[in-house]
C-alpha cells in the first residue's frame, strides 16, 4: 500500500515528461520574445527622451509609449 509521500516521490512517466518540455519551452519562448521586444524598444524610447523622434519612421508599427 504506498501513501501520498511515497506517489509524490515518483518519477514522471514519459508522457508527463513530454507535457512539461513544451510548456517549459513555451515559458522561455514568450520570455525571451517579450525581452527581444523590451530591448527594440528601450532605445527608442531613450531617443525620445533625448529629443530625437524615430517614432514617425515606425508610424504604422508602433506609436510613442506616451501616445498609447
Amino acid at each position: 500500500m504506498s501513501t501520498i509521500f511515497e506517489r509524490s516521490l515518483a518519477l514522471p512517466t514519459v508522457d508527463t515528461a513530454a507535457s512539461e518540455r513544451r510548456m517549459m519551452l513555451s515559458f522561455l519562448v514568450w520570455g525571451f520574445s517579450a525581452l527581444m521586444i523590451g530591448a527594440a524598444i528601450g532605445p527608442l524610447q531613450a531617443l525620445n527622451y533625448g529629443g530625437i523622434n524615430a517614432y514617425p519612421y515606425l508610424q504604422p508599427l508602433l506609436q510613442t509609449y506616451y501616445q498609447g
